[in-house]
């Protein structure tokens, strides 16, 4: 039993890179689990870990033992659950990923539902938009934008959606809507500095199998992609944003889109999970929720190229 504590609190401690974050994940003390390390590497007779004050670091044999276990201690809680919730209504804690602004906008209104319905889970929602390592980080459930690289997760679509250049009307009385993507370099485009690449992003467009980016420019460059949005509608210039998160603004006037007949292909929106992890009750029925609630959702799908508000398509 101590051996099998040991390996749980350090595979947690080198996933977290933190003995405090090990500690809350396994709802004990942080001594308790440096205690526990301490015995492991004693009865291996190597050291797992470098500790410093400011970080935690394994070694090459902390490495070595980190690979192999992760894997089988995943398998070996999943199973203990599965035992264990066979006995009971779905309890525990559910730890889920998604892209912020999506988490924000689309999931974490929909967890005072899942409370209601089960009202023994736990839901720990971590917002981020760098990509999650599932099964090193022990999350249960992750929701991304764009293709998931890792071929050992299970990936379940929820819609493909669409993106669109915008403007406020205001904008566009005074400086005429782009009839082409080539004339973006006459008007403000406000660009959105990707968190994962630390680049502006391109602006992407098609017109059949073609597909174009441009490197737009313009006074005004954010971070914070909804910052973008709110700076489309105060008029300060085009934006090239997902229509989930400019679809109540384009649906009450605020933004109106444009270039619509150069629209670039949808990008997938995704659930996935690490197929073992879903062997728990907790997981299985929040990744149900979730596929019922937002599969295909009409905000997500949302084509503002059948509104008649539409300006330059």
């Amino acid at each position: 039993m101590d051996s099998i504590r040991g390996i749980t609190s350090f595979v947690r401690v080198a996933a977290a890179g933190s003995f405090s974050q090990a500690a809350r994940q396994l709802g004990v003390s942080t001594v308790a689990v440096s205690r526990n390390v301490q015995r492991l590497e004693s009865a291996l007779g190597v050291r797992l870990l470098n500790r410093t004050t400011r970080r935690v670091s394994l070694t090459e044999e902390g490495r070595a033992l980190f690979e192999t276990s992760r894997g089988a201690l995943a398998e070996l809680e999943a199973a203990h659950e599965t035992i264990a919730e066979r006995r009971t209504e779905p309890a525990g804690l559910v730890r889920v990923t998604s892209a912020t602004v999506f988490g924000r906008m689309y999931v974490l209104p929909l967890l005072g539902e899942f409370r209601a319905r089960y009202p023994r889970v736990e839901v720990e929602l971590s917002l981020a938009d760098r990509l999650i390592d599932m099964v090193a980080e022990s999350y249960d459930v992750g929701i991304r934008i764009g293709v998931i690289p890792d071929s050992n997760i299970v990936v379940r679509k929820l819609a493909d959606v669409p993106r669109f250049v915008c403007a406020s009307p205001q904008y566009l009385m005074r400086h005429g809507a782009p009839q082409s993507p080539s004339q973006l370099t006459a008007h403000e485009c406000i660009r959105y500095r990707s968190i994962a690449s630390g680049r502006p992003l391109r602006w992407e467009f098609g017109r059949g199998a073609a597909m174009e980016s441009y490197d737009v420019r313009g006074h005004l460059i954010l971070n914070d992609i909804l910052a973008v949005c709110d700076a489309a509608i105060a008029g300060l210039g085009l934006a090239q944003l997902a229509t989930f998160i400019a679809t109540p603004h384009i649906r009450e006037g605020r933004l109106v889109p444009v270039l619509t007949d150069y629209a670039p292909p949808h990008f997938p929106l995704s659930l996935y999970y690490p197929a073992r992890r879903l062997q728990a009750a907790r997981a299985r029925v929040f990744v149900d929720f979730v596929l019922q609630r937002l599969t295909n959702h009409p905000d997500l799908v949302f084509d503002p190229r059948f509104l008649e508000t539409s300006v330059g398509a």
